[in-house]
């Protein structure tokens, strides 16, 4: 149960949705429009880390 009690928060405040277009749940919820482009430039950043 602990490790669900970290996960939410993450989830939910952190972790960018390909779903809600690269926005977390809690940007969506604020009103932050969403922007794809962001969330794909983010995406090959973190690809390019991993890969290095």
């Amino acid at each position: 149960m602990y490790a669900l009690g970290e996960d939410v928060p993450t989830y939910n405040t952190m972790r960018p949705q390909y779903s809600l277009q690269g926005n977390n749940a809690e940007e969506i919820f604020s009103g932050k429009p969403l922007d794809i482009n962001h969330y794909k430039n983010y995406l090959y950043s973190k690809k390019t880390l991993r890969t290095i």
